[in-house]
């Protein structure tokens, strides 16, 4: 509350930064293009344009590929930083640029250098840019998270090429409820340092009526041996691809981890972990539940991956005429966040990702990276006593996934 004879402090003013951007992107396209008309041949190529201007190739090449750009901001994305622009300019006088041309030029490197500085730095100001571009985004957001995947790694100690989380849901033996069968594997898990600790674990977290009962999760392999009484009969080496790898499985409530034990460690040690968990009676099979929660699915990644592949495989019966809505959640120290929960929504972020469907009959559904893929699901919708040809999927596909992202598919009736 103000106190009397005073007033609400104004609101910071918010600096229009794309639209900054893009004057100035369409200003140096225009000045700069006029800058090398008059010190080169308008057909002048990177090799050229280096010897006339003193520099390297890869810089000329940048300057060249920058100028073609038809969006203002991805001009400014693609040209050289400020500081070797600058001394660019400086040098085309003696080239034969005009001391006009030359001075508009030195306008524009300086909005540029400003806005630079006003970023942070230049990679912060990269990261802006990219943000405005999808496809310079999509780059971006690659290349930052392969770093990320390269620190982890060696910080963890271990890491794998790609990490599998298939669900597949059926109908269940009792009217409108469906059985869940969740498969999770590590493929190409590496420890560069015998202390590097590597753990799957699986966890069902119940929603809606479940939740409110108090459910609890009775999962069993495949075969139906409850997983309490032997933890082990949920591996599934016979799909590994790479050595099956030691596990000391154990349960804790409502996830059940299998821990990598004693291996060799480096490249030449890969391991492979696979486990499926048969849940019975998991939940409905109506798309609509009585407390208006739409169904979803999250995953994590395990360890640092390569890839990231999320497999939702349901029969025709369950979430009829549904499609996925992709959610993307940074889970934070509030643990596993749930669809559309207004106390979530800081903790959302927008991706660029997208879900693929594939139709009936799952022909759609492999995977390069895993040549077994076809094989194991298969494997699980006939263990379930179901036809492959009544499953449909929808699949997410991750490059280099964050350990602190939850990614979400949620289903929900076709928009009218």
């Amino acid at each position: 509350m103000n106190s009397p004879g005073t007033s609400p402090s104004p609101a910071p003013r918010v600096r229009d930064l794309r639209a900054e951007v893009e004057r100035l992107g369409a200003a140096l396209a225009e000045g700069l293009g006029v800058l090398l008309a008059e010190i080169a041949d308008r057909s002048v190529g990177p090799m050229e344009l280096a010897t006339v201007l003193d520099t390297s190739q890869a810089t000329a090449g940048k300057l060249l590929r920058a100028l073609t750009r038809p969006d203002p901001v991805a001009v400014v994305r693609g040209l050289p930083g400020p500081v070797p622009l600058r001394a660019l300019i400086e040098r085309s006088l003696d080239r034969g640029a005009s001391a006009d041309t030359v001075g508009k030029a030195r306008e524009g490197v300086q909005t540029y250098a400003d806005l630079v500085r006003h970023a942070g730095d230049l990679k912060s100001f990269e990261a802006m840019l990219a943000a405005w571009l999808p496809e310079e985004r999509r780059v971006f957001e690659t290349a930052r998270r392969q770093s990320v995947f390269r620190a982890l790694s060696e910080l963890d100690g271990a890491s794998c090429s790609l990490q599998v989380n298939t669900i597949v849901l059926a109908p269940s033996a009792e009217d409108g409820r469906v059985d869940l069968v969740g498969a999770t594997g590590l493929f190409g898990v590496r420890r560069v340092r015998p202390d590097a600790q590597v753990a799957l674990a699986t966890m069902r977290l119940p929603v809606g009526e479940a939740a409110e009962e108090g459910a609890s999760r009775a999962p069993t392999s495949l075969d139906g041996t409850p997983l309490d009484v032997d933890a082990r009969a949920g591996r599934l080496d016979a799909f590994c691809m790479a050595q099956p790898a030691p596990l000391v499985p154990r349960q804790f409530g409502q996830y059940v981890q299998y821990a990598l034990g004693p291996t060799d460690i480096g490249a030449s040690a890969e391991f492979d972990l696979l486990t499926a968990e048969l849940n019975r009676n998991a939940g409905s099979a109506l798309l609509e539940s009585p407390d208006g929660r739409s169904p979803f699915f999250s995953t994590l990644p395990q360890v640092p991956a390569r890839l990231l592949v999320f497999d939702v495989v349901l029969h025709r019966s369950v979430y009829e005429r549904s499609t996925a809505e992709l959610q993307l959640y940074v889970a934070g120290g509030r643990g596993l966040a749930t669809p559309d929960d207004p106390a979530r929504e800081a903790d959302r972020r927008e991706t660029l990702e997208a879900l693929t469907e594939v139709g009936f009959g799952l022909r759609d559904l492999r995977l390069a990276e895993y040549p077994k893929y076809s094989a194991l699901v298969r494997h699980v919708v006939e263990t379930l006593e179901f036809d492959v040809d009544d499953f449909r999927a929808f699949r997410l596909r991750v490059q280099y996934p964050l350990p602190t992202q939850q990614w979400m598919m949620v289903f929900r009736a076709p928009a009218n």
